[in-house]
């Protein structure tokens, strides 16, 4: 079911907390990369941070409704969205996702919400790759959630959308309320800025270059703790983004690729019972996720990130009080020249290296996307909601960790 709202408001939560979280940290929200760092690599406390603000949403959406509104879009997404599939059509859904993300070196926020965003020709390439890969295999094995005996005005697609259906105080406020925490000066920006200041004021300083030498070496700890309580109030803002937009439910994403004119493509288009598949039967809620948060993160990049980047400006989480002021007489940190940047993105030469590993990657992805309907973020949030929907939820991203671990040997 087409929810234009609902969508509109949950993207515009992922371009709050992807955007914010590299302007800050340097860092793009890959939460493929980010899970696999977290359990198969450094371990590193922001990563399990966030991970836990991404689970930690649901919660937040089943005490203020929006876990309703978010399965609400789609009376039947939770008896029919993950939950539908075989348990070996899971399984291999996630180990294709993992192998996939971990070969091409992102996955939908990666390479979707923050590459594209970014105009990267490597992640412009790899959304392309695994979109198509997705629609295609979408529609030849179409998932369960689409093999149902519903009436045909009760299936996913755009008829009769449902513009506030369970619409509480509580789900009106939590978007706002949200947006105004991370950018209210007396609320995580002051949180930040009081953690940072109580080491920051006992750290030495170098005296050839007059800059906080513990920022500069990011072992200032008060810096650290920051980034950690940054990236778990980011899990949780796009975890609920996720919820919101209703992107968690596979039905939402697979219904997207579920284009009329591709019905023919579909196993079971020859039954005459089921008929040839129409307009209603196809959800553009994915399409917003475009509008407001891809558009709104190119803006951001173009307009407050890349100038930073261009200038060697360290991300605003780690630089020194007078970098922030403009007074800096320290030469701009670039690599190459035996110091190495914070900006954790793509640049130059290194946005063109389109190689096999970044195709075929992409291509086992859009396979694995395309059969379970889901990816790391989704999934990961998932495992806070109730049932069996927690219980698969465990099953998807055991497996995707066990592809992310079969593709570091290639």
């Amino acid at each position: 079911m087409f929810t234009p709202i609902h969508s509109l408001l949950g993207a515009d939560l992922l371009h709050l907390s992807t955007s914010h979280h590299l302007e800050l940290t340097g860092r793009p929200l890959g939460i493929s990369g980010i899970l696999n760092g977290a359990v198969l690599g450094d371990r590193e406390t922001w990563r399990w941070a966030f991970i836990a603000g991404l689970v930690g949403s649901a919660v937040v959406g089943n005490l203020t409704s929006i876990a309703e509104v978010g399965w609400g879009v789609h009376r039947y997404g939770l008896e029919d969205g993950l939950t539908g599939g075989s348990i070996s059509r899971r399984v291999l859904a996630g180990v294709l996702v993992g192998f996939g993300s971990k070969l091409g070196s992102g996955c939908t926020s990666g390479h979707f919400l923050c590459g594209m965003s970014r105009l990267s020709p490597r992640s412009i390439v790899a959304s392309i790759t695994f979109f198509l890969t997705a629609t295609l295999i979408s529609n030849v094995f179409p998932h369960p959630a689409f093999n149902t005996d519903l009436p045909r005005s009760d299936k996913i697609g755009m008829t009769l959308p449902d513009l506030a259906p369970s619409w509480s105080s509580a789900v009106h406020l939590v978007p706002i309320a949200l947006r105004l925490f991370h950018y209210l000066d007396f609320l995580l920006p002051g949180l930040l800025k009081r953690i940072q200041g109580r080491s920051r004021s006992q750290s030495t300083r170098s005296p050839e270059t007059n800059t906080d030498m513990t920022a500069d070496t990011a072992t200032d700890k008060g810096t650290r703790t920051a980034e950690v309580v940054l990236s778990f109030f980011s899990g949780l803002t796009f975890g609920t983004g996720l919820l919101m937009s209703g992107m968690v439910s596979p039905s939402k994403t697979l219904g997207f690729m579920r284009l009329p004119f591709l019905s023919i493509l579909s196993r079971d288009h020859h039954s005459a019972e089921n008929g040839a598949r129409g307009w209603s039967e196809w959800d553009p809620s994915l399409a917003m996720v475009i509008l407001a948060a891809v558009l709104p993160n190119m803006r951001h990049w173009l307009k407050k990130i890349k100038p930073r980047v261009d200038k060697s400006i360290e991300p605003k989480l780690y630089q020194t009080a007078d970098q922030k002021i403009g007074k800096s007489k320290v030469n701009p940190v670039t690599p190459g020249q035996g110091q190495k940047s914070r900006w954790q993105v793509p640049l130059g030469k290194a946005a063109y290296n389109i190689d096999s590993r970044l195709i075929i990657g992409s291509i086992v992805f859009g396979l694995g996307w395309g059969l379970g309907g889901v990816c790391p973020g989704p999934a990961l949030v998932r495992l806070g909601l109730d049932g069996a929907v927690r219980a698969e939820g465990w099953t998807f991203i055991a497996s995707v960790l066990f592809g992310m671990k079969l593709a570091g040997f290639v």
